[in-house]
C-alpha cells in the first residue's frame, strides 16, 4: 500500500509540472529513500522539525536591505529572525562568468570552504592538481546536506527545486524529488503545492530572477528590474509562509526558514570576482518564536601565505628582535589556517610559521610549537589552529632572575600553560624575521603580528586576544617592539613588481616585505596579498555578532533536524544559542 501511495504521489507531482509547466524536469527518487510524502489524516501531536531554505541567486545584501518592501514578507520576518546584511561570499574568482555559480553553491550545500571542497566548475566534483611533493595526499569529496539528512533517516523526505540543471543532476540528485524549474513563478508554485499537500522535512528552493535582472542591468538599486525581481520574490515568500500556516498540523511543526544569497554582483552586471559588491550576500534565519537580532559581524583583512609562493621578511640586521636572558619578550599572532587538499591542517616536523634563525613558532604536525635555539633550548607545544577560523596565539618570556625565567602561552585569550625555564634564549640573532617558511605545507592568513618588549600577563592576553588596530594613543603602545598590520591601508608601496612594503607601526622599526616567489598567478601582487574575511575570533562567535558566510547554512540545518555528522565542517552552529525560543509550547499562554 505504501508503494502505491508513493507512486501516486510522484505521479501527481509529475502531472502537476507537466500540465502547468511542460518544461520542468522531475528526477526519479533513489529507491533506498522512497517514502510517501503525504500528510496523514488527523492531527499528530509529535513535534516535527522542518526546514524551508530559499536562495536568491545574485542578491546583494545591502541592496536587499535598502529596497525590500517595508510591508512585505522579508521585512515582517525580521521581527522573528537572526539575520545579517553583511554577508561575505566565498573568496574566489570564477574562471568564466556563467548563470550558475558552482563554487558558491558547493560551499552552501557542503558547509566547507572552497579550499576544501575544490569545486571549480559545474561538474560539481573536486578539481585538484596533483602535488608531486605529496604523492600520498588524498582528495576528499564532501557530502552535501541531502546526504547528511538521508544518511541520518531515510524516511526524512527532501525536495529540491532550482533552475540549475547541472546543480540538480550532479549535486542534488540524491534528494527524494529534484526539479529543474523554468522560472521563479513555476518554482514557487511547485513548492507551494508541496507545502500544502506533502510532508517533506527539507525543501530547497532556488530563485534566479534577481540574477537574471542583475546580469542584464546591474546588481544595484538603480536597476529597476533588479529591484522589481526582489519585490516579486518577496511576494512569493509571502505565499509560501501562508501555505505553511495553512498546514493541518502546523501547531506541532517547528519550521526553520532560511533565506540566503550565494553571491552578489557589480553595478555593471558582473559577478564571480572578489570585489565588495560581488561578495556581499545576506542571511536570514527565521523561526516564528525567535526575537529579532541583527547580527553585526565584523570583517578583517588577512595576507595570504602559501608554500613556495608567498612569504614576508623583515631585515633585522641589528638583532633588535632578540630573546636574550636580559630581555622581556612577548609575541602575538592573529592567524587563520587553510587546509591541504585532503582537508587536514597538520604540518610536518618543525615547519616555521614565523621567526628568525634562532627562535620561532613552528607547525609541528597538529601543534604550534615555540622554540628557541639556546642551550638549553626552550620548547613548548600547544594544539591549535586546526580549522579555518581566526585565532590569537600569544607567548611571553620574562627576563632571567636567579637562573630562571617565567613563560606563558595563551590561545584565544585563554591561558594554555605557564611555568619557568632555565633556557637563556638568544640575544644576538641578526637573521631575517620570516613569515611563511618554504616547508609549511598548509596555507594560512595573517592579520596582525605584534612583538613586545615586555612579558605580557594573563589579563593582558585576555584584553588583546580580540583586539585589532592598536592605536599609538593606546597606553600600551610604547611597549611594542614591532607591529605589522596586514591590510591595504598599511601598504607603503612596492619595492619591485613582486614585492610589497608593509609598514611597521612602531616608529623607526623594520618594515615587512611581502614577496611573491613565483609567477603561477599572473594577477598583480597587491590583488593577491590582501583578502577581506569574516572575523571569526571566538569572542564574536560567542556573541552571535556574525557575518553571514556560505558555510554557515548546513550546520544550522543539521542542528535543527537533530542530525550529527562526522564530517568536519567549516561552518559552525550558532542558532543553538537560542534554544529557549523553541520551548514556547511549555508556556500555558501558547496553548
Amino acid at each position: 500500500m505504501k508503494n502505491l501511495i508513493n507512486i501516486f504521489t510522484v505521479s501527481l507531482l509529475a502531472a502537476f509540472c507537466l500540465i502547468f509547466y511542460p518544461s520542468c524536469t522531475v528526477y526519479d527518487t533513489p529507491g533506498e529513500i522512497e517514502d510517501d510524502g503525504q500528510t496523514q489524516a488527523g492531527i499528530s501531536t509529535k513535534i516535527n522539525r522542518k526546514v524551508l531554505w530559499i536562495n536568491l541567486d545574485g542578491a546583494v545584501g545591502s541592496v536587499v536591505e535598502q529596497t525590500m518592501p517595508q510591508d512585505g514578507a522579508l521585512s515582517k520576518m525580521l521581527k522573528n529572525s537572526k539575520y545579517s546584511w553583511l554577508g561575505l561570499s566565498d573568496n574566489r574568482v570564477l574562471p568564466a562568468e556563467k548563470n550558475e555559480d558552482p563554487v558558491t553553491w558547493a560551499s552552501l550545500l557542503t558547509g566547507v570552504i572552497p579550499e576544501k571542497h575544490n569545486v571549480t566548475d559545474d561538474s560539481y566534483t573536486a578539481n585538484v592538481e596533483y602535488n608531486p611533493s605529496n604523492p600520498d595526499e588524498k582528495v576528499v569529496q564532501y557530502p552535501n546536506i541531502i546526504h547528511h539528512i538521508t544518511s541520518n533517516d531515510a524516511n526524512m523526505l527532501t525536495l529540491c527545486v532550482t533552475p540549475w540543471r547541472n546543480l540538480n543532476e550532479k549535486m542534488l540528485n540524491n534528494a527524494k524529488t529534484t526539479i529543474t524549474s523554468e522560472n521563479d513563478a513555476q518554482a514557487k508554485d511547485i513548492v507551494k503545492e508541496n507545502l500544502l499537500n506533502s510532508d517533506y522535512s527539507f525543501i530547497l528552493l532556488g530563485f534566479s530572477g534577481m540574477m537574471n535582472a542583475g546580469k542584464s542591468g546591474g546588481f544595484s538599486k538603480e536597476n529597476a528590474n533588479y529591484v522589481a525581481a526582489l519585490r516579486t520574490i518577496d511576494g512569493y515568500v509571502a505565499e509560501l509562509l501562508e501555505a505553511i500556516e495553512e498546514r493541518e498540523n502546523v501547531f506541532y511543526e517547528d519550521w526553520l526558514i532560511i533565506i540566503t544569497s550565494n553571491h552578489g554582483g557589480t553595478a555593471t552586471g558582473h559577478f564571480g570576482g572578489n570585489s565588495e559588491p560581488e561578495r556581499n550576500t545576506f542571511g536570514l534565519f527565521y523561526y516564528s518564536h525567535y526575537t529579532e537580532q541583527l547580527m553585526k559581524g565584523r570583517k578583517l583583512y588577512g595576507t595570504f601565505f602559501n608554500q613556495r609562493r608567498f612569504k614576508a621578511v623583515a631585515f633585522d640586521s641589528i638583532a633588535s628582535l632578540g630573546l636574550g636572558a636580559e630581555s622581556n619578550f612577548s609575541m602575538e599572532l592573529i592567524m587563520r589556517m587553510l587546509p591541504k587538499n585532503d582537508g587536514t591542517y597538520g604540518g610536518n616536523n618543525w615547519d616555521k610559521i614565523i621567526g628568525k634563525s634562532k627562535w620561532g613558532l613552528f607547525r609541528q604536525r597538529s601543534t604550534l610549537s615555540f622554540r628557541t635555539e639556546s642551550s638549553p633550548a626552550f620548547e613548548r607545544a600547544t594544539t591549535g589552529f586546526n580549522e579555518a577560523q581566526w585565532h590569537h596565539y600569544g607567548i611571553s618570556l620574562g627576563n632571567m632572575m636567579n637562573g630562571q625565567r617565567e613563560w606563558m602561552i595563551s590561545l584565544d585569550g585563554k591561558l594554555v600553560e605557564k611555568g619557568t625555564t632555565n633556557a637563556p634564549g638568544v640575544l644576538l640573532d641578526s637573521s631575517f624575521l620570516v613569515i611563511g617558511d618554504a616547508n609549511v605545507p598548509t596555507p594560512f592568513y595573517v592579520a596582525e603580528v605584534r612583538l613586545w618588549k615586555k612579558a605580557l600577563t594573563d589579563p593582558e592576553f585576555v584584553q588583546l586576544a580580540d583586539q585589532l588596530d592598536i592605536a599609538p594613543s593606546d597606553s600600551r603602545f610604547n611597549d611594542l617592539l614591532a607591529y605589522w598590520k596586514f591590510k591595504p591601508s598599511e601598504l607603503i608601496g612596492k619595492l619591485a613588481a613582486d614585492t610589497l612594503i608593509i609598514k611597521n607601526q612602531v616608529a623607526g622599526g623594520f618594515n615587512m616585505y611581502y614577496v611573491k616567489l613565483n609567477n603561477d598567478d599572473t594577477r598583480p601582487i597587491e590583488e593577491i596579498a590582501f583578502t577581506e574575511l569574516a572575523n571569526t575570533l571566538p569572542v564574536y562567535k560567542r556573541s552571535g555578532d556574525l557575518i553571514m558566510e556560505n558555510t554557515l547554512v548546513v550546520p544550522q540545518i543539521l542542528y535543527w533536524l537533530g542530525i550529527s555528522t562526522t564530517t568536519v565542517l567549516d561552518g559552525f552552529q550558532f542558532i543553538d544559542n537560542y534554544a529557549l525560543s523553541e520551548e514556547w509550547r511549555d508556556d500555558p499562554d501558547s496553548q
